[in-house]
């Protein structure tokens, strides 16, 4: 199977399966705002496991609007959070499709982008689904 159809099926799987599991917990949406936090840390991993420290700081620097974004979402009250914390997460897919575009960490595995972009655009866009049949504005 294709490097690419595996990591979209990988990551589509994987976001179905965090948004049942995050609905089970009923932590909704402050769980996904947490997770923004942890989003950059998955490449800076990749760039320290390849010896890459230069690399690294570059992800820790791109990853800096996820990780303030988390921590604006988790510790003041944000009108439209849900849909805020949804569009960071369709934000990331992106990012995860153009990261080559910025700098090359060569930790990064051929299937992990298309993963991620599935991951994440289930997530968001399951997140600005919910955001837009709330009746009122959400905060995390």
């Amino acid at each position: 199977m294709d490097a690419d159809v595996l990591g979209l099926l990988l990551g589509t799987a994987l976001g179905i399966a965090a948004v049942f599991l995050v609905r089970r917990l009923d932590g909704e949406p402050w769980m996904y705002a947490y997770a923004l936090l942890v989003l950059p840390f998955v490449y800076i991993v990749f760039a320290v496991v390849n010896d890459a420290p230069n690399t690294a700081g570059k992800e820790f620097v791109a990853g800096i609007p996820w990780i303030a974004a988390g921590i604006v979402l988790l510790w003041f009250k944000v009108p439209y959070s849900t849909m805020v914390v949804g569009a960071f997460w369709v934000l990331h897919g992106i990012y995860d499709v153009t990261h080559d575009e910025f700098f090359t960490n060569s930790g990064v595995p051929d299937w992990y982008p298309l993963a991620c972009l599935a991951t994440d655009l289930v997530i968001g866009l399951y997140l600005l689904r919910l955001a837009v049949r709330e009746t009122s504005p959400r905060t995390v």
